[in-house]
């Protein structure tokens, strides 16, 4: 049996302990093969630790307590940005940065907490986690609801839960599968790409910045006026003329919500015009009746390549 003082008998039970977790489980963990590996005697132990699950308490209780701490700290966080209807603002509490310090600060941790948990209180870590993200994800969305920020239905408990699964496990799955903080750092930011465009899309976000980009597309109002005016026969009559007129109209009230909007108003109703002009974007360019000329503006002129149908001029 090894000797030495208090302190570095504990270091040494301690350092047993991760090594045998880490390859066996908390269940599968004996301990007596525990304090054969520290070099101790099983009453010694317990001068230290009053069970096996106390010893695994040691190792992932500050990662509980941090990650806990992380949503304690984004409730007032989240609060404000729904009193202020900067809804965005609600996917970059938890930003890539902050969640790769606090995995790489935790990596041992929650590698327990994740695959060696199984027979201790922490069991239901994953879970633990995702409802946390589920309910105060729901609760910001349903408060900017009431407050008129959103238009477009919240989904459920079910449905947020599951959404909010897949994103915690899919950030995880760095340290079930040991990846490097240089690798992660590449993919989180994959990740937190994609999840935040379902976002929007699910919640009707991506139309309230749609101006810039609208424009880009469709082009001065003059110029869609002229392209009207000009009452060019088509090989399918006038429908792709009377599509224009209707992306006209679409371009009109973006303008005219998004001014609103602005002035820190309507931003349900410039979301919903935002919309609409996505929805003409796509639909102009599919149709191929014009390209836009990016180092001009924007400025809108007929697609040369498509000439179906097109009338001699």
């Amino acid at each position: 049996m090894a000797y030495g003082t208090y302190d570095e008998t504990h270091q040494r039970i301690l350092a047993s302990g991760r090594k045998m977790f880490l390859e066996n489980g908390f269940e599968r963990t004996n301990l007596r093969d525990l304090c054969a590996e520290a070099g101790i005697t099983t009453g010694s132990f317990y001068r230290h630790f009053e069970s096996k699950e106390d010893i695994f308490s040691t190792f992932v209780q500050p990662a509980v307590d941090e990650i806990k701490k992380i949503f304690a700290d984004a409730e007032p966080v989240c609060r404000e940005a729904v009193e202020t209807g900067d809804i965005r603002r609600l996917w970059m509490i938890m930003d890539a940065e902050r969640l790769l310090d606090y995995m790489y600060r935790n990596f041992d941790a929650l590698k327990l907490l994740l695959k060696c948990s199984d027979g201790t209180k922490y069991s239901d870590f994953l879970n633990d986690v995702v409802c946390m993200e589920a309910d105060i994800s729901l609760r910001s969305l349903n408060a900017a609801r009431e407050r008129g920020f959103l238009s477009a239905e919240i989904p459920s408990e079910p449905e947020m839960h599951m959404i909010c699964h897949a994103y915690v496990s899919s950030v995880f799955e760095a340290v079930l599968h040991d990846l490097s903080r240089d690798v992660m750092e590449k993919y989180i930011h994959t990740i937190v790409k994609f999840f935040t465009a379902g976002s929007y899309r699910v919640l009707g976000l991506y139309g309230t910045d749609c101006p810039a980009k609208a424009r880009h597309f469709l082009g001065a109002t003059v110029s869609i006026c002229k392209l009207r005016k000009e009452k060019r026969e088509w090989k399918h009559g006038w429908r792709k003329t009377e599509r224009l007129s209707s992306c006209f109209l679409w371009w009109r009230q973006l303008c005219s919500c998004w001014q609103e909007a602005k002035s820190g108003n309507g931003k349900r109703e410039a979301a919903a015009a935002g919309a609409k002009a996505a929805a003409a974007v796509l639909l102009i360019k599919k149709e191929g009746i014009y390209e836009t000329d990016g180092n001009k503006g924007g400025s809108v002129r007929r697609n040369p390549r498509d000439r179906r149908g097109c009338a001699s001029d």
